[in-house]
């Protein structure tokens, strides 16, 4: 099994006002944590998905690559979700 560390923040209120419309005016954070956390679950090639605040632990079929897991996010953190929660980085565990 291959282990990645993803890690996410808030977008910019100020970002957000400009880019984003239609976005609440207060970012709902643990419900969007949760939703992205079930998504990334949810993908054929991830096993198992833990989190702790803004930081999600992602345990992968064994061979899956950095650059795949990160293209079969992509979705996730584009459109409409891009106000609500950015993508900071997603790196394997050794």
């Amino acid at each position: 099994m291959n282990v990645f560390v993803l890690k996410t923040q808030l977008p910019p209120s100020d970002e957000v006002r400009r880019e984003c419309h239609d976005a609440p005016e207060e970012i709902d954070a643990e419900l969007y944590l949760r939703s992205l956390a079930d998504d990334i679950n949810g993908l054929s090639i991830v096993r198992n998905v833990d989190r702790s605040g803004f930081v999600l632990t992602i345990r992968a079929d064994i061979g899956i690559k950095q650059a795949e897991l990160k293209a079969a996010m992509k979705p996730y953190f584009s459109g409409d979700r891009f106000c609500t929660l950015r993508f900071v980085s997603l790196e394997p565990v050794a």
